[in-house]
């Protein structure tokens, strides 16, 4: 950036104050030749300055409002450090490549060239910066440290002469900023969620006032961050470690996300024009799947015969069961239902990360466990025991309910062909009482009684006397009397 010919002082040679007495004088008296001769002399040009500090359009403070140049150079690091080993190193980086403010006289030779303070005094301390003058005059280069933290200000005169006794000051600022965290908490990603360098980047915030120098605006802080952020904050990565280990030289921050869980220190490094170099940590949280994920229980807990200790099918029905509950899990997670004999369930993420689903939350003692069904005490009567009727299985199953009437509600109770009966309880476990424990064939089935040979006779065959009935009883015995299979006893 160029700026000429700010705050300059012009004194006139001997030679330019004779031509003008002498112009004076031809004026008053006219005298024929002198304006030919003031024509042909020519006014002394001052220096010319140019510079690579900035222009600026803000006002910096309610105490300087003044809009000089200004050259931003890195102070004191405030959350950095400007070693790339050596975190605790707090002092200013050292400029590589010197600002530089030049001069150039067009009709003459500069003569001179002097580095001023803020009361145009040689000598006058500026914080560990020195000024190195070209052996021509020419320019005046900044070099050293800056010691000064964010808003530490040096109002500043360059000032240059030529030969023909003109000077030139030009006054400029210098800024001391850097480049600091915004805060001191991580990025949070989740495992297998990729980490960028803008993520990286947007950590960080240019700082041109602190603690020390807080009078600095607000807005001039914003105006230097929208404006120069792009030239005075160049940022890279330079490597990262995970928690406790070493920095690596990868500057491939994609492979974190793919890495193990933990916390991880990113190293920026943010340059400038003056080849200044400042360092911070940005720390990134990569979740752990445990935090990510909530495992869910089933909705109905697994029945299961003995609580303490599952049997293996019994094992597979609470893997099925968690599997059925926890569709979200990341691919690859596994169920494992062996390190503990209750039920417990050690949910292991691909990470290596794990959760715990408590026994009691998945499974819960069978009904079938706890509920003992028994047979009718009288077998239920039916013309087929291998082919049972409607009618039949109705009355087998009246049996089974009047026998148990403590089963729970809502069980069921099935009856098959051969009288077989399955009870099957609300959480689906199931009791089987085999047929021949239930059901009989019935005497009816068995014997095929006759009649007399020779009917009774009566006098009213549609209303027996008491007499009558009895000869017909003994007429019915008589007949059947050697039945085989007989009738049975009783009967």
């Amino acid at each position: 950036m160029k700026t000429e010919n700010v705050n300059y002082k012009k004194c006139s040679s001997k030679f330019k104050c004779f031509f003008a007495l002498l112009m004076a004088f031809s004026l008053v008296l006219q005298l024929p030749g002198v304006s030919s001769i003031i024509m042909a002399a020519e006014p002394n040009k001052p220096p010319v300055v140019t510079s690579d500090a900035e222009e600026i359009t803000q006002a910096l403070s309610a105490a300087d409002t003044a809009l000089n140049p200004t050259y931003y150079i890195m102070g004191k690091p405030t959350s950095g450090f400007t070693s790339i080993d050596n975190i605790g190193d707090k002092d200013a980086p050292s400029i590589k490549i010197s600002p530089v403010i030049s001069a150039v006289d067009e009709d003459g030779t500069l003569s001179a060239v002097r580095e001023l303070g803020g009361n145009h005094q040689e000598n006058v301390s500026a914080f560990g910066l020195s000024f190195e003058k070209a052996s021509d005059n020419s320019k005046l280069s900044i070099l050293g440290k800056y010691d000064l933290e964010p808003g530490g200000l040096l109002t500043r005169y360059a000032e240059f002469s030529d030969n023909d006794g003109s000077k030139v000051e030009y006054r400029y600022k210098i800024l001391a900023y850097t480049d600091q965290l915004k805060d001191d908490e991580p990025i949070v990603k989740s495992f297998g969620k990729s980490v960028s360098n803008d993520d990286i980047f947007s950590k960080l915030n240019l700082a041109i006032k602190g603690d020390k120098y807080s009078k600095v605006y607000d807005s001039y802080q914003d105006y230097f961050r929208e404006t120069f952020t792009t030239k005075y904050a160049v940022r890279s990565v330079v490597g990262y470690k995970r928690d406790l280990g070493n920095y690596t030289t990868n500057t491939d921050l994609a492979s974190i996300s793919d890495n193990e869980p933990g916390i991880y220190e990113v190293k920026v490094k943010t340059t400038n024009p003056w080849g200044q170099e400042v360092y911070n940590i940005v720390k990134v949280r990569v979740k752990e799947m445990q935090e990510l994920f909530t495992p869910q229980a089933p909705t109905t807990k697994v029945p299961v015969e003995n609580p303490a200790k599952l049997k293996p099918e019994e094992k597979e029905a609470v893997k099925k069961a968690i599997d059925d509950a926890n569709k979200n899990l990341p691919a690859g997670t596994i169920f494992d239902v062996d390190t503990y004999e209750d039920g417990t369930v050690v949910v292991r993420y691909p990470d290596g990360t794990t959760d715990t689903i408590p026994g009691t939350d998945v499974v819960k003692q069978s009904d079938v466990a706890t509920n003992n069904p028994v047979a009718p005490d009288k077998k239920v009567p039916v013309t087929n025991p291998n082919a049972l009727t409607e009618d039949e299985k109705k009355a087998v199953e009246a049996a089974i309910k009047e026998k148990n009437p403590a089963l729970p509600e809502k069980t069921k109770i099935a009856v098959g062909n051969d009288g077989t009966v399955t009870i099957t309880y609300p959480d689906g476990t199931k009791d089987t009482i085999e047929g021949a424990k239930v059901v009989k064939q019935s005497d009816a089935a068995t014997v095929t009684p006759v009649a007399p040979i020779t009917k009774v006779p009566v006098s009213n065959p549609a209303k027996l006397t008491a007499s009558e009935k009895d000869t017909v009883k003994k007429a019915i015995e008589a007949a059947n009397k050697n039945l085989n299979p007989r009738l049975p006893e009783k009967t």
